[in-house]
Order: structure tokens, then sequence, then C-alpha cells
């Protein structure tokens, strides 16, 4: 059985457990995983949310940028005249 082969077979309950994992580094048994396990499940996490079209916003590592853009922490002051002819500004370093 290849890779492909073997992501067409996850069902949503594996996908759900080995995400769960991923994101505590434990199995469900409450065993810790070890490094290649983490990698091989995070692979198969990753191309199983492609194989079954899941939304990008419930992916794995998934950042809403737009939210982040609407919000305004602070105003910043308006951007400085230019100067006149003759003067200079001097350099603040």
């Amino acid at each position: 059985m290849n890779f492909n082969q073997l992501i067409a077979k996850i069902t949503p309950e594996i996908y759900q457990n080995l995400k769960t994992a991923v994101e505590i580094g434990r199995w469900p048994s409450g065993d810790k995983l070890t490094e290649e396990q983490q990698a091989n499940s995070l692979q198969a996490v990753l191309a199983y949310e492609i194989h079954a079209n899941i939304p990008d916003t419930e992916r794995v590592g998934y950042i809403d940028r737009g939210r982040k853009k609407e919000k305004i922490f602070f105003k910043l002051p308006p951007a400085p005249s230019s100067t006149e002819e003759g003067e200079h500004k001097e350099n603040p370093i």
C-alpha cells in the first residue's frame, strides 16, 4: 500500500485522533509520540486535509491574517510634511 492509498483509508475519527496526538504529543492511550511518529502523523494529517477537502480555516496551522489587519491597536501619527527649500532634517542616528 502506498502513501496515497493509506491516506484514502483514513476515517474522520482516525484523522481527529492523529490531529489530537500531534497537538498534544501523546496518543489517546497517554503514551508519548516519538519524533518519528510526530513527523509521520503530521504528514498524514496534512495530506488527509487536502484529500478530504477540509476548509482552509479548519486545517492545521491556519492563520487568519484578515482579522489581524482589521484590529487597530493604536493610531500612527501623521507623516511629517516635507521640509521647505533650504532646510534640512537632522539624522536622528
